[in-house]
């Protein structure tokens, strides 16, 4: 599988889907079986240094060298479609901003 540089990952709880954080910034998530990207979202203007999975499955935290937090909601649905697709609703992000201590 192609992919930015990856700095930090995370499996969703299926293990069918991995979220990759890159330097770029963008979040990346693929589709293991069958090795395809399904969505990259700009989600940071530095590199995403980490990435976790809410209890539930269905947000993700990411952290950047932006200082930025962000907290997503996201949705994965199964679309009948005939590469068998599956897609990534994220919705705008919540956003938490950390200042660095002096």
């Amino acid at each position: 599988m192609e992919s930015g540089y990856a700095l930090c990952c995370v499996f969703t709880p299926s293990n069918r889907h991995v979220v990759v954080g890159t330097k770029g910034g963008t979040l990346e998530l693929y589709d293991i079986p069958s090795a395809t990207c399904l969505a990259t979202i700009d989600a940071h203007s530095g590199a995403v240094w980490s990435v976790a999975l809410t209890a539930d499955g269905r947000g993700l935290v990411s952290g950047s060298a932006d200082h930025d937090v962000k907290f997503w909601d996201f949705e994965l649905a199964e679309v009948e479609t005939e590469t068998g697709q599956v897609a990534c609703r994220p919705r705008r992000p919540r956003r938490w901003r950390a200042t660095p201590r002096g």
